[in-house]
Order: C-alpha cells, then sequence, then structure tokens
C-alpha cells in the first residue's frame, strides 16, 4: 500500500511518488513484486528522481542480483533504474555497461543499510547510510511505469539468482532530494 500523492507539487521540490509499507522478506524463490502504472513517476529520459531503499541481506548476494528499482526490467540500454549486485559491488544497473554505475562498495551482510540513488537528469549519485559515495555522467532512457522488488533477472547467459533477503521502506521521489534530506531518512532505518 501507498500514500495517496500530492497532484500539484512546485516544480522545485521533490515529491513523494511512490512508498511501499514496510518490511517484506524474500528467499529467492518466489516472483517480484510488482506496482504497475503509478500516476506522476518519473519514467522520462530526464526526469530528475530519487529512489530510496533499506536492505537486509543474510550473505553476500551472487553477481547479477537485482534488489530493486523501476523499469520493466527487460527493455534496451538505460531504461533500468535499480539498485543490484553487478561486477562485485553495489551498482545502478542502467541496462546497459555504459549505463550501470558502481557505488565503489560492498553491500553490509546481517545488518540494515539504506542505499539512495539520485538521477538530476545528467548525472547518477549513490549513497550508503546517508553519506555520498559516487557520482558520474549517464543519460537515461525511457523507462517503463513499473516499479519492482526482488525481480527476476534477465540475463540468460548467466545464473537465474533472485534476491534473498529483506526490503522495507522503498520511496521513489520525483526530483533530487538534498544530501541532507537523504540523511535524514535513516532515521527511517528498521531497528530489526
Amino acid at each position: 500500500r501507498w500514500p495517496a500523492m500530492p497532484s500539484t507539487v512546485a516544480a522545485d521540490q521533490p515529491s513523494l511518488r511512490f512508498s511501499t509499507a514496510p518490511g517484506r522478506i524474500f528467499d529467492g524463490r518466489q516472483g517480484p513484486t510488482v506496482f504497475k502504472d503509478l500516476a506522476g513517476l518519473p519514467v522520462a529520459e530526464r526526469d530528475p528522481w530519487t529512489l530510496n531503499l533499506f536492505v537486509w541481506l543474510p550473505a553476500d548476494p551472487p553477481n547479477h542480483t537485482i534488489i530493486a528499482g523501476f523499469g520493466d526490467t527487460t527493455r534496451g540500454p538505460g531504461t533500468q533504474h535499480y539498485l543490484a549486485k553487478l561486477y562485485g559491488e553495489a551498482y545502478c544497473w542502467g541496462g546497459a555497461p555504459v549505463t550501470d554505475i558502481g557505488g565503489g562498495t560492498q553491500f553490509d551482510i546481517g545488518m540494515w543499510q539504506m542505499w539512495t540513488i539520485v538521477y538530476d537528469g545528467r548525472n547518477l549519485s549513490h549513497y550508503k547510510d546517508g553519506k555520498f559515495l559516487r557520482s558520474a555522467g549517464v543519460f537515461l532512457d525511457d523507462a517503463v511505469n513499473e516499479i519492482q522488488i526482488a525481480p527476476n533477472p534477465p540475463w540468460p547467459d548467466e545464473p537465474q539468482t533472485r534476491f534473498q533477503g529483506k526490503v522495507a521502506n522503498l520511496s521513489l521521489y520525483r526530483g533530487v532530494l538534498p544530501p541532507e534530506e537523504i540523511a535524514r531518512l535513516m532515521v527511517e532505518m528498521p531497528k530489526e
């Protein structure tokens, strides 16, 4: 379930467009949780957005594990906007190497952590636990209006690994949350 979203927001103010209910456990066997055709999602190629979620992992996920984000997980380069494990580290998976941007760090195991990905229309930035990690220039394409948690992996030549762990309080904002607002989201970190 998610709250009703405001219909009018000042153009320069980020607005919450989607938020999940707290906590869900994924065992790697069930299918994804999918939300489609949500009003006001920032899916156009230059739409700025901020994706924030809390993740708990029981073990280091294998490469090519997609955790959560938006897009349909099947279309071409630049159309996917997901937190994933790629190339041995936390990544924003964009659908092709030119749009896959690494956070430069690993996932924590056995503890809650907050991951934030910010796209301003030109640059993609990673934050972990409210602290800036890395930014890189990237041009994304239109995404399908679809949010998925623990989606099916789209790579036929790779082991088909589904996310195992917990996801809580996934939020998608239309617009760029400033660093101080990202840091304030840490108060939503689950306690158990």
